[in-house]
């Protein structure tokens, strides 16, 4: 479960959890100029930038149009305080480091491939490394066992839904999830055989994308 969130910067207030449900709210607060309360809205009260800041810390990778790509965020980095069973973390990512992540607080019997880090003067281990472990210890699935159907980032999403796209369809927690990514997770939470739903979605893909090569030979639209 998670137990906190804090940041390396003064402005931002820690976020401590609960056990059990946690729900973030905020206040309705009017437009400028504005004093009719059916018009008040949460828009920039940082819901949003608190989930995306949670992902940050379980891996999720800066891609563009992040918004850890803004200068805004430049020098930040935030640490994240959870547990897992027995097994207590305290990591801190960087915005300007994201392909590492540092331990402030570790259990001994996760071997997750750290070093020593002397600027930071913290173990640490790559991005890579980190979503790996996270995938074990959450869904006990280690990459060779999964044969790299499932990541930990797509089965984490599903608990931590990041827009509105995550909420059309409980089934997908983007509406443009693959397909087979869909039927593999699904699967995986009902405890059926997630490889052979994955791969019999792969073998209905392929033959999609068979039959729409042999339309556009028999249109002359390419050469066989």
């Amino acid at each position: 479960m998670l137990k906190s969130l804090r940041s390396n910067m003064d402005s931002f207030k820690r976020v401590d959890f609960r056990p059990g449900y946690n729900l973030i709210l905020a206040d309705r607060q009017s437009a400028p100029g504005e004093e009719d309360d059916s018009r008040k809205t949460r828009n920039g009260a940082g819901e949003s930038t608190l989930m995306e800041i949670i992902h940050f810390c379980l891996g999720a990778r800066v891609e563009k149009g992040s918004i850890f790509m803004s200068r805004e965020f430049e020098g930040w980095s935030f640490i994240l305080e959870f547990s897992v069973g027995n097994h207590d973390i305290e990591i801190e990512r960087t915005v300007n480091l994201p392909d590492k992540v540092y331990f402030h607080r570790i259990s001994s019997g996760l071997n997750w491939n750290t070093k020593y880090d002397k600027d930071m003067q913290l173990p640490c281990t790559s991005l890579s490394t980190y979503n790996e472990g996270l995938h074990s210890l959450f869904f006990g699935l280690p990459k060779n066992e999964s044969d790299g159907l499932l990541s930990f980032r797509e089965l984490i999403s599903y608990f931590a839904r990041r827009n509105t796209d995550g909420y059309q369809d409980p089934f997908r927690f983007w509406k443009s999830q693959p397909e087979h990514s869909r039927q593999a997770c699904n699967a995986y939470f009902l405890d059926l055989n997630m490889e052979f739903v994955a791969k019999f979605q792969k073998l209905k893909e392929e033959a999609k994308s068979i039959e729409i090569y042999r339309k556009a030979v028999t249109s002359g639209m390419i050469d066989p």
